[in-house]
């Protein structure tokens, strides 16, 4: 375990009083309008009071500004590093570039300096914490869903590996002037490590992306590597865009534009809101949405997969319209999202327009997929590639088994998700988790100002609600458990276990199938005796083509840290979407909520 000064070192870091509430973010717990409520009413208020075009989630500029800023960093660092390390004279070494981005990149997130930190994420006091974690033995580890035999806490080789190892292999890489196999080889190994025994690990630094381009780096040009590169990327966004082919895009698409800065207080906001939902302002709001809400996001579903398949021609017009298709896709992300995942876009927008764009005419090529070189991939890159496509194939069929960032199913507002009720008399022993400075979990309260109402568990189960059809599920089964343990929240700590696990694992990337391992380790590290802390859990839908047979069904649990699965069940796309559910409230008398009523009386 770790000296007590290492793991308070970033209590003197403290920032968060920069960043100002706005009006848009205050639902405290006693307000008039909340006060005396329950679960589903209090939902209810969360809803109206977000989707209000003057009101929105409260996120400020400065915020915002933070998150765009670390994006500026981290181009500025990357060309820096190129500039200082790669010879330009001649001609620009444009898969140089590629390879030492993705190398590049995922030393940025190794370091915590991306994915989900800094203040939009509760992450003020340091803002960057996740490098502690992987020096910081006894830290909880999410372990691959195929070995759940192994530990969940870090132990001294997965320091050396993940702390040591890593680093000092990935600045041997960028000083190098050219990248070579030779150098890929070993960072690769370690990526292969993580990938087994610490997963959230491999979810954290998009090692679900990076491992199997660095495999790809492992082979020559000669043995096919830029277009192992090229295909890897295709099949991603493949991927990504086939899962949301269904019914639940549209949810996350809807809200994430309304939840854009420029979508707030603007002359079109309320005209946006009312196109898309049925009835949103009405004293019986029906938050249902339109048919203009389904075109509108079966549209950006298309743009997504359009430009990915466009640079796979050699035709160079059609190349640079795929290439700006593709561009846009990842600004209007940047421009909409809640989540940090700005460096991520900027990223891969790099990658497409240095690997399809440049690379081939620098060769003397054409400019997309370099189809010529795709009879000369290695056996083995072929073989890896393949392994990958049918794991990530039975992640998109079974998503109960493999999480949703592994099987590349990327915002699709099919997520699993999950709440955690723990006693209040119990919550003192969340204090027995090693973890470092600004756990909001670990220091008891949440940060002052809009940072603290973000983690606060009401309004955001109202946007979450909103956002991820699951979601619409996990309302009615956490009031239910409520209701099993008698109905008192107020004996209750109610946390999002994605944001709590994340918090405490160093990142599990949004992933919420980690929470059904995680939730008994994490009584095992704190000793909870059974009841006192119960993990309520819905999954995520399988991908089309499954909607064309048969209403896609999902698995719902209540585990209990120390007893382990309480009851378990499934339910449909159309018992979440029933006509009936107009609002979060609604779900009270709903078929969904008598069954879960029923199934507590068979246990």
């Amino acid at each position: 375990m770790a000296p007590t000064w290492w793991r308070n070192l970033g209590t003197q870091f403290d920032i968060s009083s920069v960043y100002a509430v706005t009006s848009g973010a205050r639902f405290p717990p006693d307000e008039a309008t909340v006060k005396g409520k329950d679960l589903l009413q209090k939902t209810d208020v969360g809803a109206a009071h977000i989707l209000d075009p003057n009101v929105g989630l409260g996120i400020n500029y400065a915020v915002m500004a933070w998150h765009w800023a670390m994006v500026l960093v981290f181009l500025v660092l990357y060309f820096g590093m190129i500039a200082l390390t790669t010879p330009l004279q001649e001609s620009i070494p444009w898969l140089t570039l590629v390879q030492k981005l993705l190398v590049f990149w995922n030393m940025w997130e190794a370091l915590g300096l991306g994915v989900i930190s800094g203040p939009m994420h509760a992450k003020v006091n340091p803002p960057f914490q996740d490098w502690w974690y992987r020096w910081t033995v006894g830290t909880m580890k999410y372990n691959a869903p195929f070995l759940p035999c192994l530990p969940n806490r870090r132990n001294y080789l997965d320091v050396l590996v993940e702390g040591v190892l890593v680093y000092l292999l990935t600045l041997r890489v960028l000083v190098s002037p050219e990248v070579t196999p030779a150098l890929m080889r070993p960072l690769t190994a370690c990526l292969i490590y993580e990938f087994l025994f610490d997963y959230g690990q491999h979810m954290h630094t998009y090692g679900t992306q990076t491992m199997y381009c660095f495999f790809c780096m492992c082979f020559t040009v000669e043995q096919g590597q830029v277009a192992g590169l090229q295909l890897f990327m295709t099949w991603f966004y493949v991927c990504s865009g086939w899962c949301k082919i269904g019914p639940w895009f549209k949810y996350l698409n809807v809200s994430n534009l309304w939840s854009a800065k420029y979508m707030v207080s603007m002359p079109w906001s309320d005209w946006y809101r009312r196109v898309m939902y049925k009835g949103y302002k009405a004293s019986d709001p029906d938050y249902h949405l339109t048919l203009a809400a389904t075109i509108f996001s079966a549209a950006c579903a298309v743009s997504e997969t359009l430009g990915p398949m466009l640079v796979l021609s050699n035709s160079s017009s059609v190349v640079s319209i795929g290439i700006v298709f593709i561009c846009c896709m990842h600004l209007y992300i940047i421009s909409t999202l809640i989540v940090d995942v700005f460096t991520w876009n900027f990223v891969d927008a790099l990658l497409y327009i240095f690997l399809f764009g440049c690379y081939g005419p620098s060769q003397g090529g054409p400019m997309g997929l370099q189809w010529h070189d795709v009879p000369m991939i290695h056996p083995a890159m072929c073989a890896f590639l393949l392994a990958h496509a049918l794991y990530s194939i039975y992640g998109n069929f079974v998503p109960s088994h493999v999480p949703y960032v592994v099987a590349h199913r990327h915002a699709a507002g099919n997520f699993s998700q999950g709440v955690l009720l723990v006693r209040i008399s119990a919550a003192a022993k969340l204090g027995k988790v090693v973890a470092h400075s600004g756990c909001p979990v670990v220091k008891g309260a949440p940060a002052p100002g809009w940072i603290g109402e973000w983690l606060g568990f009401h309004l955001l189960m109202a946007y979450f609600w909103f956002w991820n059809l699951p979601n619409r599920m996990l309302l009615p089964l956490t009031f239910d458990q409520l209701q099993a343990f008698g109905g008192r929240e107020e004996d209750f700590v109610m946390l999002h276990s994605v944001l709590v696990f994340d918090a405490l694992a160093a990142h599990v990337r949004f992933d919420g199938l980690s929470s059904l391992a995680l939730v008994r380790a994490l009584g095992d590290v704190c000793g909870f005796e059974e009841g006192e802390c119960t993990l309520c859990w819905v999954g995520g839908f399988q991908s089309f083509p499954v909607q064309l047979f048969s209403d896609p069904s999902a698995m719902w649990k209540v585990v209990d840290s120390k007893k382990g699965v309480l009851r378990e069940g499934t339910y449909t796309v159309q018992d979440v979407e029933d006509p009936a559910y107009k609002k979060p409230s609604d779900c009270r008398d709903l078929k969904i909520t008598k069954t879960l009523s029923m199934s507590r009386t068979l246990v």
